[in-house]
């Protein structure tokens, strides 16, 4: 990533983080149909086109609090994103271009006023794909943003994936970065809140979304399709799901699989994948398998702002000249 978009060296950079401009905030609240804003129980909620609420917390949108928060952590850049399952950028609305139009824009305004301690990356309206190469385009050369972020279940496989080349071709020219959030595609069924039981909470919450980006993992190291953007760069959110775990399976079983003597030992050599929500054993095993320098910091501020007591500080890999 460009020197601009990241951080001096030796500063830490925060690759995974949350952001809802009051712009954005503001629009969306004079919204009458989904995806709009309405309060319960005195907290303000979310409420996706597929009727999923989602609670928003104080630190999505109070920047004072968030620069407070980063120099007590000692984080020098935090790279803001929109929150990856509002369903904002998957709404399949009557204006799914405008609103993420307004959250681009939003986000602009805080690099623009803040760009020594944020850069920001676009959301794009994933609901009519065949505008987000120009929205992307825009975004890199107008407002100043650094990449997009696109959901996981888009590199679910190399087929799905072949329908964001025209967005990734954008993003390659410009040397963006893109960041792979789980999230689901327009039209998918809604992640919900409502759980039968505890157990069905923990497998939507963490199974399903660790499996949908170790699914996404698989697609981009150990599949050529990554060989037609070489010169944008790409991290994945949660240590890229449960690719460290599987690393020793991968390599054991490489002929079985057919991979290539380069992808034989089950480590990462093109993507990156960040900390956020983990503790130090996960994320000492990632660096293990994968090495430090494939290793960024996220805290999925303001979800896991605070880093889980002993975690390592990781930080490198793009973090570059």
């Amino acid at each position: 990533m460009r020197r601009e978009a990241g951080s001096e060296p030796g500063g830490l950079s925060d690759w995974h983080a949350h952001w809802l401009p009051p712009s954005f905030v503001e629009y969306v609240g004079r919204r009458r149909t989904p995806p709009l804003l309405t309060s319960a129980d005195g907290k303000l909620q979310l409420v996706g086109v597929n009727g999923a609420r989602h609670t928003v917390a104080k630190g999505l949108g109070d920047i004072d609090e968030r620069l407070r928060a980063l120099d007590r952590l000692g984080i020098e850049r935090q790279v803001l994103s929109l929150p990856g399952l509002f369903g904002v950028d998957t709404a399949t609305c009557e204006d799914p271009v405008s609103l993420v139009q307004v959250f681009n824009e939003g986000l602009a305004d805080i690099v623009q006023q803040r760009g020594d301690r944020f850069s920001g990356l676009a959301s794009l309206p994933l609901a009519r794909l065949e505008e987000a190469p120009a929205v992307l385009d825009y975004a890199l050369t107008k407002l100043g943003l650094s990449g997009a972020i696109l959901p996981a279940d888009a590199f679910a496989d190399k087929e799905t994936a072949l329908r964001f080349d025209d967005v990734l071709r954008v993003a390659n020219d410009a040397a963006a970065h893109i960041f792979v959030h789980p999230g689901p595609l327009p039209a998918s069924k809604p992640m919900g809140t409502a759980y039968a039981d505890e157990a069905a909470a923990l497998r939507k919450g963490v199974f399903d979304i660790q499996n949908g980006l170790t699914a996404a993992a698989i697609t981009l190291e150990f599949t050529d399709f990554l060989d037609a953007y070489p010169a944008l760069t790409l991290h994945l959110a949660n240590l890229g799901g449960n690719l460290a775990f599987l690393a020793e399976r991968i390599a054991h079983g490489a002929g079985r699989y057919n991979l290539t003597p380069e992808q034989s030992d089950g480590r990462l050599k093109r993507i990156y994948v960040d900390t956020a929500s983990f503790g130090p054993r996960a994320i000492e095993l990632a660096a293990r398998t994968f090495g430090r320098d494939r290793i960024l910091f996220g805290s999925d501020a303001p979800f896991f702002l605070e880093p889980a007591p002993g975690s390592p500080v990781l930080a490198g890999g793009i973090n570059r000249d």
